[in-house]
């Protein structure tokens, strides 16, 4: 964990150093907006489930981008949505990132790599209930940081290839079960540090 802990320090440095090192030319750029659809796999490394194999589970996520072209910018991602019901229970769910990228190295128009280091945080929120008056409400709140790399292959379209790291969360639940007028409720508080589940996203983007 040491060792992770100081990565991360090291990145965020040298993003911090590379953001006030901004070419002029760059900050006064026009702003453009890029809308993107990600390919996503999940890496989940040992869980009581799985025991010390991986599961990997894969999904699409669409998002959409702004900022200077050819320097920083912001993204909001929708990480997940899910609606499920049958004949006795109902259950939805809804999350979301968003982040903001700092520029490395060179920020000439030219390159067709470009390295970005990015910090976010993300929410999920899900609700289900069923007929035999239970309800159980879930929300998780996460903070992330970024690598990522686009890649130019034309004037207006770009891979986006980036590995979101969710190194700190929070969740909150409530369970609630009762009939008539009496009710139990069941309330939890979880934080998580580091934990050993990665994503890598790979994306198509349009600018315009």
């Amino acid at each position: 964990m040491k060792l992770i802990t100081s990565i991360l320090l090291s990145v965020m440095v040298l993003a911090v150093s590379c953001f006030y090192g901004q070419d002029t030319k760059i900050e006064e750029a026009k702003t453009v907006f890029s809308a993107k659809l990600y390919a996503v796999s999940n890496f989940q490394v040992g869980s009581p489930l799985i025991g010390n194999g991986v599961e990997i589970t894969k999904s699409f996520s669409p998002s959409i981008s702004w900022g200077k072209e050819y320097g920083n910018y912001n993204e909001v991602e929708l990480t997940g949505i899910r609606f499920l019901k049958n004949a006795r229970s109902k259950e939805m769910m809804f999350g979301s990132r968003y982040s903001y990228n700092w520029r490395l190295f060179n920020n000439s128009e030219t390159n067709r790599f470009s390295y970005y280091i990015g910090a976010g945080v993300s929410a999920n929120y899900s609700y289900g209930w069923s007929d035999y008056n239970e309800k159980n409400r879930n929300i998780l709140i996460a903070t992330s940081i970024i690598p990522r790399v686009n890649i130019k292959i034309g004037n207006r379209m770009y891979l986006d290839v980036n590995l979101p790291y969710n190194f700190y969360g929070h969740s909150f639940c409530k369970n609630e079960s009762g009939f008539s007028n009496s009710s139990n409720f069941d309330k939890g508080n979880t934080d998580m540090a580091f934990p050993n589940k990665f994503t890598v996203n790979v994306g198509v983007a349009i600018k315009f």
